[in-house]
């Protein structure tokens, strides 16, 4: 483990009066420390005390008012207390003493003069000797550098924070979660790496576009131009597409709302729950069509120009044909200047005699026909190759266009009497006067839906013509010649810049995907540890948790959870993070460069409302090899 506390002492720090000195559990396996005690006695507290020796921050509303009140009233005016929290942490093989401490004096009975809390940080070298860090900057530094405080607020948590999150992560508002997961999961080195590479105009890629020589290669400089234009925009357009696929999330999450309402219902419960599955045919039906036309864009692109062109390339195929040119390869490196010298010496290079009508004349005279410059032959050849290339994929786009529309028709009817269907039942909810409310706003949410899809539809139509427009700019460019040395120097560069970036691409999203998928089986594995049944947890792209019904009846049906299951979900969440982040086949991955941290949490286990389910949680703590885990039971 690369960093490991070790113990803690606490002087003075609210409820804590006097000097408290705890030593954590070190043991390699058995590394988990709880602390049981009842109610206003000090838990949350001890826990904040972690945050506050590190970072100078608590949750408590009033950050000077730590001093405990029975020292407060003990104090004579003119004297003074302090407060103070010591950690002893071990971090990469080095002992560390971190402490924090801010001094209390009594200027009247209820007046205190509150100084500034000072933080003091030595370690020992290697020759056992302590040294004392006298800089503010770099004892921040050295903190930050143990455990950064942007991943802090994960592995010290106040019960109220566990809570917040296991909301947060069911309801898509965690967006945050995705940057954390991709801290601790060791993520974020690629990220960044691919962030830099391609992540604006003044990263690397786009930075060489600044580098290139404008006096000279104008055709070149131009086409450049053309690609950063396109791809600016198929950015802004991917941004714009971006919010409101976040924004058709939003609004499917209030039609749902509205029919779950409409479902419990009930005199409209079956008819409600009917729309619910015609609105889920719907949209399965779209999706598919989407695809449909995807593909036939897809194969029109590729093969539309061989399909129109075909009727002229069989004319001009049989021309060919029919050309008395013989259609031969020129031999590589010979040219007519190099079988006029031959001719005229009389003699081969190889000593022959070149005579007239002799085989060896016919031969340099039908060579001479096909050679630089006069290689109508070759090209002939070559042309004639590519015709019937082309010609070749006219039938399979037909047949492509005709099976795929055939399917679009298909999915059109199904989306149509789907919506018929739903016309039918909704004319019929309109009338209930209990949900009629309830209705209308479900049926507003559905129209603002629909427009939403439209503008999605429309901006991905736009990104299809700007990546069409940056497809032909980059072909453009790089059928251009460059003279200038520098130029080519920096397409070059730019060049490999390029791959680089799209092998970090491609290798991040292969290695997220298969992370988010063990994180998936991590999560259930310790949530069924808690609750035994068909309930079970999945996760999106962005790490937000959904709870779902498996069983038979309710397959596939989102599940809203009780206070202990969704204390259970975000419990579930952190273990898993944690047995990844520690799992030593992940560690052996060089792409992954993640780090072990001690998790401190002021745990609501009471919640959880079965004794076997704290249990098991204490179980899932200890694999997961954390130290200083702390339990809140009421």
């Amino acid at each position: 483990m690369l960093m490991l506390i070790k113990s803690i002492e606490i002087t003075n720090f609210r409820v804590f009066g006097g000097t408290q000195h705890i030593h954590f559990s070190t043991d390699d396996d058995k590394n988990v420390t709880i602390i049981l005690a009842d109610n206003g006695t000090g838990k949350t507290t001890f826990a904040q005390a972690f945050s506050w020796c590190l970072y100078g921050k608590t949750v408590f509303k009033t950050a000077n008012d730590l001093l405990p009140f029975p020292v407060r009233d003990s104090l004579s005016v003119g004297e003074s207390a302090t407060v103070a929290v010591e950690l002893a942490i071990q971090h990469k093989g080095v002992d560390y003493v971190i402490t924090r401490s801010q001094e209390y004096r009594k200027d009247a009975s209820n007046k205190f003069t509150v100084a500034s809390p000072v933080l003091h940080v030595s370690y020992k070298e290697e020759d056992g000797q302590t040294e004392f860090v006298e800089n503010e900057r770099e004892k921040q530094d050295i903190v930050n550098e143990i455990m950064p405080e942007s991943v802090s607020p994960y592995f010290f948590f106040a019960g109220e924070r566990v809570e917040k999150m296991g909301d947060e992560i069911q309801e898509g508002r965690s967006s945050e979660f995705k940057t954390a997961v991709d801290n601790l999961l060791g993520l974020s080195a690629i990220s960044e790496a691919i962030r830099h590479l391609k992540g604006s105009s003044s990263m690397v890629i786009g930075s060489y576009n600044k580098d290139y020589n404008e006096n000279s290669d104008q055709d070149y400089r131009k086409a450049e131009s053309e690609i950063t234009a396109a791809e600016a925009r198929i950015d802004k357009l991917r941004r714009e597409l971006k919010e409101l696929e976040e924004l058709k999330g939003d609004l499917s999450k209030q039609r749902d709302k509205y029919n779950e309402e409409l479902i419990k219902g009930k005199a409209t419960q079956d008819l409600a729950k009917e729309r619910q599955e015609k609105l889920a045919d719907i949209d399965k039906s779209e999706a598919a069509r989407r695809r449909y036309a995807e593909a036939i864009a897809k194969h029109f692109g590729k093969d539309a120009w061989g399909f129109f062109a075909a009727p002229l390339l069989k004319s001009a195929l049989k021309a060919v044909d029919s050309s008395p040119i013989e259609m031969k390869e020129a031999p590589r490196g010979v040219d007519i200047y190099t079988i006029r010298d031959i001719l005229d010496s009389g003699r081969c290079i190889c000593g022959t005699p070149i005579e007239e009508g002799s085989a060896e004349r016919q031969a340099l005279d039908a060579l001479a026909a096909i050679v630089p410059p006069a290689q109508m032959g070759a090209e002939l050849r070559n042309y004639r190759n590519a015709c019937k290339a082309f010609i070749g994929s006219e039938s399979t786009l037909v047949d492509d266009v005709r099976l795929n529309m055939g399917s679009i028709c298909d999915a059109d009817e199904s989306i149509e009497a789907a919506n018929a269907r739903i016309a039918e039942i909704e004319e019929k909810l309109a009338g209930a006067k209990d949900l009629s409310r309830v209705e209308e706003s479900f049926q507003t949410a559905c129209r603002n839906l629909k427009d939403v899809e439209n503008k999605i539809g429309c901006v991905n139509s736009q990104i299809g013509s700007a990546e069409t427009s940056l497809r032909q700019s980059r072909t453009k460019r790089d059928s251009l010649v460059v003279n200038d040395e520098t130029n080519r120097r920096v397409r070059r560069d730019r060049d490999y810049a390029e791959r680089i970036y799209s092998a970090f691409s491609a290798e991040h999203s292969k290695i997220e995907g298969q992370t988010r998928r063990d994180l998936e089986s991590a999560i259930n594995s310790i949530f069924k540890e808690f609750f035994n049944g068909s309930l079970e947890l999945s996760l999106d792209e962005k790490y937000n948790v959904r709870v779902r019904n498996q069983d038979n009846e309710n397959a596939g049906y989102d599940v809203e959870t009780s206070e202990g299951q969704t204390v259970a979900v975000i419990f579930a969440f952190i273990a898993g993070v944690i047995r990844l982040a520690t799992d030593p086949e992940r560690n052996e991955n060089e792409m992954l460069l993640s780090e072990s941290y001690p998790l401190v949490m002021d745990a609501p286990l009471s919640k959880l409302d079965k004794g076997a389910h704290r249990f098991g949680l204490l179980g899932d703590a200890e694999d997961c090899k954390t130290s200083g885990y702390h339990d809140q039971r009421h």
